[in-house]
């Protein structure tokens, strides 16, 4: 076969894990995703493969929604979730004398009943292994991802960060599904060029771009993007298709927007009376999305008519019929312009399907089920491409700086109310780096149990400072509803990296419980390996070297390094509540700390004498009230030789991208500008439709 499509799907939800509240808005996120958009995928996908219809498809999981997956409390919680709702379906039905409204609720509770039997009983709520049997099977390809999502060409300043991302991304993947990966997932799509030797020196063999960025490039040959480009030594880098994006993804002008779908804005959480919600809501009285709506789409109407399950699955019939007959007419097209193998690469977040397109799983059937039928054009997987066929069907060049967010460069992750988070983040990595050096040169003359010790506050002061670079929260921060849990969620993690170089230099009868405690409150990658954020012994990266100062810039620079000197000597991170972040100055962001020499001055001792108590900051979580922890840990402060660069967070007038992404540039106005179609809609999952903005009391990350 010589005509290809692939079909790929990002899933992925932040590190929304809350154990010290029984309830939390943002847990939701994870409930939603699995009611709405993980079981039914699993559901039709286990039911071709058993039917015998060939198919194929791509898939990424990212690890922190592997780990929420795989999570005892968090499997707990989803349970309880799909019994709640099913509980909230059969009292709606109960409670309405519309025949109709209750046929649509009667509907809603059976659906859900056998979503919750197949999670308790199907998949034993195990459903990284439903998804993986579908790889054993070879119907399904699982990816790796960066490890907590971060943006990696933001995070390259410090080379190790970026890498660690990678590395440990590879780690996550091969601990959940066994062989090592083939692919990865660039979180946001964002690419540089320092990302082609990343994944090559992790034995990867592929990524995936935005069109834009394989078009801009210089070098794009008329085969572009239906050819990967090889970057670097041997990295294939695929571009996605934008007819076929826009089909799909578009609210406005794609399939999802069609009358005879289901509304997604209608909601019960959103239109019932309160005392209909109230064993819903728990007594928290705050309205939230159910998963409940019962009405369609209709038109441009207030007037919406009751949802038809009937007359959506004949829309779903057309629009599987229309994708494939695109298709086959876009690779008939390529074909006969003397390309050779066209692919096609057709890329998604998951959570379009069936949470925001609730019909999504059904339309995925249907196109999988008429493709294999068909023997004009074959869908595969981005491996099995590279295996089935030649160098013809490769070209030779470097792609661009590029994401698939909102501009198409990094703007949404790098703007004025986020910018402040990137001088924090590379201080403290540095900072990381110093600790695994300090423990690796004096490992041999440390006693057992502070080696065990140290490595694992070193394991643990990691996975902190992942969860920090998480692109969730710099772009959850332009949004103003969810902006202050995206805030508190950086500073919380700042703040206990900062309280763990302490715990690194304490007497582990001193600080070990303390350290269990944080351990336990957090258990992200627990089998990471300590030292995976260790120096580049064979540093492939190619960062551009500082530009030349003239002596008055050197000057001014060194007059910028005293005052920040003054500014940062005191001994612990203050922690501010996302009000205070919104009132910090705007010039304090921009101004980086002082780095210490390699002197050790400023270095934990190998032994602290003692350690005085200091309150931990408190946190809340963004459920309508101040939530603290149920029991207070007795933590042990920052040593006070330490040096910690204090947490300012708030809108930055201006910030510099040369210093915080080297080598990265935004383009100019006579560049590339991605189609305006399907600008704002790339964005963390689960993600939204086109020109749609999430309600306020249900921020969407």
């Amino acid at each position: 076969m010589n005509r290809h499509c692939t079909l790929i799907l990002h899933a992925h939800v932040p590190w929304v894990r809350h154990p010290e509240t029984d309830r939390c808005l943002e847990e939701d996120w994870l409930f939603e995703s699995i009611a709405e958009s993980y079981l039914p995928l699993l559901e039709v996908l286990h039911r071709l493969r058993d039917e015998g219809v060939p198919w194929r498809l791509t898939l990424n999981l990212s690890p922190p929604l592997i780990g929420l997956l795989n999570d005892p409390l968090m499997r707990d919680r989803a349970s309880a979730y799909l019994d709640r709702t099913a509980k909230l379906a059969a009292s709606e039905a109960a409670a309405s004398n519309d025949a109709g409204y209750r046929r649509v609720a009667q509907w809603y509770e059976e659906r859900l009943a056998r979503l919750q039997t197949e999670y308790e009983s199907r998949w034993n709520r195990d459903l990284v292994g439903a998804f993986g049997s579908l790889a054993k099977s070879g119907h399904l390809e699982i990816t790796a991802c960066g490890a907590t999502h971060g943006l990696l060409p933001l995070l390259v300043k410090v080379p190790e960060a970026a890498r660690a991302q990678v590395r440990a991304g590879v780690h996550a993947y091969e601990e959940a599904f066994g062989d090592p990966p083939t692919g990865f997932w660039l979180p946001e799509c964002a690419y540089s060029p320092a990302m082609a030797p990343l994944l090559h020196d992790a034995g990867l063999r592929w990524t995936l771009l935005e069109e834009h960025g394989l078009a801009s490039s210089g070098q794009a040959p008329e085969s572009t993007p239906f050819h990967p480009a090889i970057a670097g030594d041997s990295l294939a880098v695929f571009g996605r298709d934008a007819e076929s994006s826009r089909q799909v993804w578009s609210a406005e002008h794609g399939y999802p927007g069609d009358p005879r779908y289901r509304e997604f804005y209608r909601d019960v959480g959103l239109d019932a009376p309160p005392e209909a919600l109230e064993d819903y809501l728990d007594g928290s009285g705050i309205r939230r999305f159910t998963g409940l709506k019962f009405f369609r789409i209709t038109g441009d109407t207030d007037d919406k008519l009751l949802y038809d399950p009937a007359l959506a699955a004949r829309a779903v019939t057309e629009h599987a019929i229309h994708f494939l007959e695109s298709r086959a007419a876009q690779l008939s097209s390529l074909e006969s312009r003397g390309i050779a193998e066209p692919l096609v690469v057709s890329a998604f977040d998951a959570e379009l399907f069936g949470h925001w397109w609730f019909e999504g799983p059904q339309f995925l059937e249907q196109v999988l089920r008429l493709a294999a039928k068909r023997d004009d054009f074959l869908f595969t997987t981005p491996s099995e491409y590279l295996e089935d066929t030649g160098e013809e069907a490769r070209d030779h060049f470097e792609p661009i700086a590029s994401s698939w967010g909102e501009g198409g460069y990094f703007e949404t992750w790098l703007s004025e109310e986020n910018a402040w988070i990137y001088p924090h983040l590379h201080t403290r990595a540095e900072q990381l780096l110093r600790a695994i050096a300090i423990l690796k040169e004096n490992i041999g003359a440390l006693p057992e149990a502070l080696i065990e010790h140290r490595q694992r506050t070193v394991a643990q002061m990691t996975r902190e400072l992942m969860l920090a670079q998480s692109s969730d929260w710099a772009f959850l921060m332009r949004n103003g509803a969810a902006r202050p849990y995206a805030t508190q969620q950086t500073e919380k993690r700042l703040d206990c990296f900062d309280e763990l170089w302490g715990v690194f230099g304490s007497d582990p009868d001193v600080a070990g419980k303390r350290l269990a405690e944080i351990e336990s409150r957090t258990p992200f990658l627990p089998n990471l390996p300590w030292d995976i954020f260790g120096e580049l012994v064979e540093a492939a990266i190619f960062i551009p070297e500082e530009p030349e100062t003239t002596e008055d810039e050197s000057e001014n620079e060194n007059v910028v390094a005293e005052e920040g000197a003054e500014e940062n000597s005191a001994p612990e991170a203050p922690s501010e509540s996302p009000q205070q972040a919104d009132e910090a100055s705007p010039d304090d962001a921009d101004v980086e700390s002082p780095e210490s020499e390699d002197s050790g001055e400023n270095e934990p001792e190998m032994v602290a004498e003692s350690e005085p108590p200091v309150e931990e900051p408190a946190s809340s979580v963004d459920t309508g009230e101040d939530i603290s922890p149920t029991a207070e840990p007795e933590p042990v402060e920052a040593s006070p030789e330490i040096e910690i660069t204090p947490l300012e967070s708030g809108d930055s007038e201006a910030f510099d991208l040369e210093q915080l992404a080297p080598g990265i540039e935004a383009a100019g106005d006579d560049e590339f500008s991605p189609d305006p179609e399907l600008a704002a809609t790339e964005e963390p999952g689960p993600d939204q439709p086109e020109s749609e903005e999430p309600k306020p009391d249900q921020p969407e990350p």
